[in-house]
């Protein structure tokens, strides 16, 4: 008697615990197709149920995060990027973008320990890391880190090995003069010369 009630016990729990994974992938299903249509609202309802089940669920506070630092309630976002910054320590990002948020909130000086720790995050896997990407994405983690200074050297040396090859000069001096706080911008020049790059090979 005692074996059939374990048992029942533990049908039941897998089954709880299955009937909450689909619940989590169709509340994911949902928030996904409501950030692609720019439901920024709807989405952020959707994420916030996720995380009523899944209160560590790395993507939905990321995710989160970002929706509410676009909606510039950067208060939520600044909360929502210091769970990221408990859940993966090791994440130079999440601690750059806490320091520019923090920026955006006028805490200059109280940034300056996020970005101190976003450099030391970086560091410790910068030798991974240049194995896994390119120059130019190297610059940009950099930049994102306020580490200006070995950003631009990085990518004078782009400049100077491969405008031959096809690399857009102007976009690569545009990165140059770009600081920590204009991600987003930088983000997107950079698939503008990623693009240029193919173009130019096709």
């Amino acid at each position: 008697m005692r074996i059939t009630i374990l048992l029942l016990m533990i049908f039941t729990a897998i089954s709880c615990e299955n009937g909450k994974e689909l619940k989590i992938a169709e509340l994911y299903e949902k928030a996904n197709k409501a950030r692609v249509s720019l439901e920024r609202e709807k989405a952020i309802l959707l994420y916030n149920q996720i995380l009523e089940l899944d209160e560590n669920s790395n993507e939905s506070n990321r995710v989160l995060a970002q929706l509410h630092f676009e909606s510039t309630n950067y208060e939520k976002a600044l909360e929502l990027n210091q769970k990221l910054i408990e859940l993966n320590p090791e994440k130079y990002n999440y601690h750059s973008r806490s320091a520019l948020i923090l920026e955006y909130l006028g805490k200059k000086e109280e940034s300056q320990e996020y970005y101190s720790n976003a450099r030391a995050s970086l560091q410790k896997k910068e030798a991974e890391y240049w194995t896994k990407t390119d120059t130019l994405s190297m610059a940009v983690m950099l930049i994102e880190v306020c580490d200006s200074v070995r950003a631009r050297e990085l990518i004078e040396s782009i400049i100077e090995r491969k405008v031959d090859e096809g690399f857009p000069e102007k976009e690569l001096r545009d990165i140059q003069n770009y600081t920590h706080g204009e991600s987003l911008k930088l983000m997107n020049t950079r698939k503008k010369i990623i693009d240029s790059i193919n173009n130019s090979k096709s």
